[in-house]
C-alpha cells in the first residue's frame, strides 16, 4: 500500500495502519519503504525474530511494550532502519539494538518528527595512508565520528612493509562514508614485501556495503579485512573483517524505563599481526519520548581499533522530549484520518447516523487529499463559476494526474437560494470529467446566467501510475 499527503514517518505510524508492507511518501517525495507489526501488549521473555525484508525498515507498534532481563530485540538480519512506537509504556530491562544491523543501501533523507531528519549521507570514512620508505608502518585512520544525526565513517586498514626492503609502496583501504541507514565499512590492511609493485588492499564499499579485502604479498605476514557487509577477507592468514555495522533506530515512546541497554554500534575489522582491517561505523540513535523516568545505557559505538587499523567513526545519539499530542492523535482526528471503507460511497446526508459525522465527506477540508483503504483518494473542492443560460461552462479544478473517477457529488448554486446537488458513481458526473491530459474539470449549466456562483465538488479518484 502507497500512503500519501504527510510529511515524516511518525505522522504516517501514529495512524492506524494495517500489517505488512508500505511505502510512505514523506517530505520532498521521499519514499520510506516499511514492514509494519501491529503488536498491541507485548512481553517478550525471550528474543523475537522479526523482520524479513532487508530491503525496508522494520516498524513496530505497541501500546506498550516490555523486553525482559536478558532479551534483545533486534532484527533478524541487516535492514533500514528499526522503529519502535509505543502510545503507553516502554520498559527496556533487556537490549534494543541495531548494532551490527546496517542495511545495504543508498541513503535517503528519513524525515522523522517535524524539522527531525538522518540525512542520507553520514560522516566520512578513513583515508588511505599511501606511504613509501623501507620498514614503514603506518596506522589506519580512523573515521569521521557523526553528528546531528548522522552515522559515523568507517576506519581505513593499516599498512607496512618488509624492514630492508626496497621502499615499495602499500595501500591500506579506504573507509566508506555512512549512510542513513548504516555506518562506513572499513577498508582492508596492506602490508608489501619484494622488489617492484605495490600491496593494494581493497576499500570499504560504499552504501553499508562489503568491506575492503586485505593483501600481504608475504607468506608470513597476515593482514586483516575491513568490517562491513559482509566482512572482507584477510590475507595470508589474517582474519576476516566482522560482518555488521551500527544501523538506523528509531524510538517513540509515551513513558520511556529504559533499566537497560540501546545500541547500535559498529562491528571490529579483522585482525592481523601486521595490520588490521578497519572498523565500521556507529549508527544513529533518534529517541523522541513524553516522559523519561531511566535512561540507562544508550551507545552508537564505531568498531574499535584492531592492530592499528582506523577505528569505526561513532555515531549519534539524539533524545528529544515531544508533547503527547504529538504522539499520539486524538480519537477524532485519527477516526477521520481514517477514511473508513463504509464511505466509499459518497453521502451528504448529515442524518446518516451510522457514519461519524468526521467521515462525511461534506465534513472534509477543503484542498485536503484523504486516502481510502483500497489506494483511491478523494478531495473537496470550493470555489465559483460564472454560468451561461443553458450552455455547459467548464473550469479547471487544479487536480491532475487523475487516471478515472470513481464517483463524485456536487452541489452548487442556481440561483434563488436553491442549489443542485448530482451523485453519480462508476463513472464520469455531467459536470465533472478527466481531460486527456489527466487533469479534472468541472462543468455546469443553468437556466439563467449565473455570476461567481459558488459550488462544492467532491470526489474520489484514481491516479496515473
Amino acid at each position: 500500500m502507497v500512503y500519501r499527503t504527510r510529511e515524516t514517518l511518525l505522522e504516517y505510524i501514529k495512524r492506524d495502519l494495517s500489517d505488512g508492507k508500505h511505502s510512505l511518501v514523506t517530505r520532498n517525495n521521499v519514499i520510506l519503504n516499511i514492514e509494519l507489526y501491529n503488536l498491541g501488549d507485548a512481553v517478550y521473555a525471550t528474543s523475537p525474530v522479526l523482520g524479513t525484508d532487508p530491503s525496508r525498515m522494520l516498524v513496530l507498534k505497541c501500546d506498550n511494550l516490555t523486553i525482559n532481563s536478558g532479551v534483545t530485540l533486534t532484527p533478524a538480519q541487516a535492514c533500514k532502519g528499526m522503529c519502535i512506537y509505543v502510545k503507553g509504556e516502554l520498559v527496556n530491562n533487556g537490549t534494543i539494538s541495531m548494532t551490527a544491523r546496517g542495511g545495504t543501501s543508498a541513503g535517503q533523507n528519513v524525515y522523522l518528527y517535524e524539522n527531525e531528519v538522518v540525512t542520507a549521507l553520514g560522516a566520512a570514512g578513513g583515508a588511505s595512508q599511501t606511504v613509501t620508505g623501507s620498514g614503514v608502518v603506518r596506522p589506519g585512520a580512523n573515521g569521521i565520528n557523526g553528528n546531528n544525526r548522522s552515522t559515523g565513517g568507517g576506519g581505513a586498514g593499516a599498512g607496512g612493509n618488509e624492514p630492508g626492503g626496497l621502499g615499495q609502496a602499500y595501500f591500506p583501504g579506504s573507509g566508506s562514508s555512512g549512510t542513513s541507514y548504516s555506518g562506513g565499512v572499513g577498508g582492508g590492511a596492506a602490508w608489501f614485501q619484494g622488489f617492484s609493485g605495490s600491496a593494494q588492499a581493497g576499500d570499504g564499499a560504499a552504501n553499508g556495503g562489503a568491506g575492503g579485502y586485505g593483501t600481504s604479498l608475504s607468506g608470513s605476514r597476515p593482514v586483516g579485512g575491513g568490517a562491513g557487509n559482509p566482512g572482507g577477507e584477510g590475507s595470508q592468514g589474517g582474519s576476516f573483517g566482522s560482518t555488521g555495522t551500527g544501523g538506523l533506530l528509531i524510538v517513540f515512546a509515551n513513558i520511556l524505563a529504559n533499566n537497560g541497554t540501546i545500541s547500535s554500534n559498529g562491528s571490529n575489522g579483522g585482525a592481523g599481526a601486521n595490520g588490521g582491517g578497519g572498523s565500521s561505523g556507529g549508527g544513529s540513535i533518534n529517541i523522541f519520548y513524553v516522559l523519561n523516568p531511566a535512561s540507562g545505557s544508550i551507545t552508537a559505538n564505531g568498531g574499535a581499533s584492531v592492530n592499528s587499523s582506523g577505528a569505526g567513526g561513532d555515531g549519534s545519539v539524539s533524545i528529544d522530549q515531544i508533547p503527547k499530542e504529538a504522539l499520539i492523535m486524538s480519537e477524532q482526528v485519527f477516526v477521520s484520518d481514517l477514511i473508513l471503507e463504509e464511505v466509499l460511497t459518497f453521502l451528504h446526508d448529515n442524518s446518516s447516523s451510522e457514519i461519524p459525522f468526521m467521515l462525511q465527506p461534506q465534513n472534509w477540508i477543503p484542498g485536503v487529499e484523504y486516502e481510502f483503504a483500497d489506494g483511491s483518494f478523494g478531495q473537496m473542492f470550493v470555489g465559483t463559476i460564472t454560468a451561461t443560460s443553458t450552455t455547459y461552462t467548464s473550469i479547471g479544478l487544479g487536480l491532475a494526474g487523475v487516471s478515472q473517477i470513481i464517483s463524485s457529488h456536487t452541489s452548487y448554486d442556481i440561483g434563488n437560494g436553491s442549489r443542485a446537488q448530482n451523485v453519480i458513481s462508476n463513472g464520469n458526473l455531467g459536470g465533472v470529467s478527466v481531460s486527456a491530459a489527466s487533469a479534472v474539470n468541472f462543468s455546469t449549466t443553468t437556466s439563467a446566467a449565473r455570476t461567481n456562483a459558488p459550488y462544492d465538488v467532491w470526489l474520489r479518484y484514481t491516479k496515473t501510475a
